[in-house]
């Protein structure tokens, strides 16, 4: 279900206004705008954005009916939605995904943009998306997404997210789609990788998801399966 679409000039962080509306009553709004000077990002982190490069908004939507394939689900959505427009949109650098939430770009393994997402229930959750359209003030770091030089100004902005948002709304996927589709797009399937275990740092061979979307790792040291519902990856 398409909803409400809340635009700003400036605001600190569009997921936490989307959380305001969202304990207001709110379910299906979008909130998007043209600089944001607070953004988050996963374990609190802060996401940063340069106004007229970076593409950042937060939309309110069910969760996939298994909850924890959601951040897979948008991923993959974001990627087929660029995909489609990629004649509109200029590519440059190809787009793929690493576990469990972040966008990359293919040729050097740099992060071109983020999925955070806040559950408040079973059903609903908060999803925010930031993506770097053009090296405009980036650190090294990250990577961007297109060839030409492109600056948004403050309508750009406001189209180029409700399209997304649109797109993601219309195209949910189904398990078997995400499992199938996440594999397809993965950089690190089958390639060495390093994980934490409480305290301790492996390295293992990544083989794929499991049913509610962990990650599967072959533990190089005990030669057996670790499955990781949480945390992040560092690709060798």
């Amino acid at each position: 279900m398409i909803g409400k679409h809340y635009h700003e000039m400036t605001i600190d962080s569009t997921q936490e206004f989307a959380m305001e509306k969202f304990k207001l009553g709110e379910r299906n709004f979008i909130v998007s705008c043209f600089e944001q000077k607070k953004g988050k990002g996963r374990n609190e982190k802060i996401w940063e954005q340069n106004p007229v490069s970076t593409l950042c908004f937060s939309f309110a939507t069910h969760c996939h009916e298994i909850k924890t394939l959601s951040s897979l689900e948008m991923g993959i959505l974001i990627i087929k939605f660029f995909e489609l427009n990629k004649n509109k949109f200029k590519f440059q650098n190809p787009m793929g995904l690493k576990w469990p939430n972040d966008i990359l770009n293919r040729n050097n393994l740099k992060k071109i943009g983020g999925i955070l997402i806040n559950s408040f229930d079973e059903s609903r959750m908060i999803v925010g998306i930031g993506i770097n359209l053009y090296p405009e003030k980036i650190s090294e770091e990250f990577s961007y997404l297109l060839e030409e030089k492109t600056l948004l100004n403050n309508e750009e902005a406001k189209r180029w997210a409700f399209e997304l948002y649109h797109y993601i709304s219309n195209n949910r996927l189904t398990t078997e789609e995400i499992k199938k589709n996440f594999l397809q797009h993965c950089v690190h399937l089958n390639q060495k990788i390093h994980f934490a275990v409480g305290d301790q740092r492996k390295s293992g061979l990544f083989t794929g998801i499991g049913e509610v979307g962990e990650a599967l790792i072959l533990d190089i040291e005990s030669q057996q399966i670790v499955k990781l519902f949480a945390g992040s990856l560092i690709i060798s």
